[in-house]
C-alpha cells in the first residue's frame, strides 16, 4: 500500500510543476516590489506586535493596485515554477538600495545562522 501512496504523490508533484501561466500573472519584478514594501512594513511588528498584519498586507497590495487572489495565484506560480529564489533575490537587491547598511546586516545574520549564497 505504501508504495501506491509514494508513487501517487510523485505524479501529483510532476504534474504541479506544468502549471499553466495565470493570465493575470504579477511580474517578477512587481512581485519583488511588493516584497520590499512586506520586508518594510514587517519592522512595524518588531516595534509594535499589536499591530495588524492583515490590514498592512491588504494595504501594501492596494498600493500597488493587486487584488488579494491575484497575489496568492502569482505567488503559487512563480513557487511552483521555482522562481520565489530569484525575485527574493531580487527584493534583497532592491532593500539594500534603500538601504545601504543593511547588507552588512544581512552578511551577518547569514554568517550567524549560516546562509550562504
Amino acid at each position: 500500500m505504501k508504495p501506491v501512496i509514494v508513487y501517487l504523490c510523485l505524479i501529483c508533484l510532476l504534474a504541479c510543476s506544468n502549471v499553466e501561466e495565470p493570465k493575470n500573472l504579477i511580474s517578477k519584478e512587481e512581485m519583488s516590489s511588493i516584497f520590499v514594501d512586506m520586508a518594510i512594513y514587517e519592522g512595524t511588528f518588531n516595534i509594535n506586535p499589536q499591530a495588524d498584519i492583515k490590514g498592512v498586507s491588504k494595504y501594501i497590495l492596494q498600493e500597488h493596485k493587486i487584488s488579494g487572489e491575484r497575489f496568492l495565484t502569482s505567488y503559487n506560480y512563480y513557487l511552483i515554477q521555482k522562481e520565489l529564489p530569484a525575485i527574493f533575490d531580487k527584493a534583497e537587491e532592491k532593500l539594500m538600495q534603500k538601504d545601504p547598511k543593511l547588507k552588512a546586516y544581512i552578511e551577518k545574520k547569514n554568517k550567524e545562522t549560516k546562509v550562504s549564497k
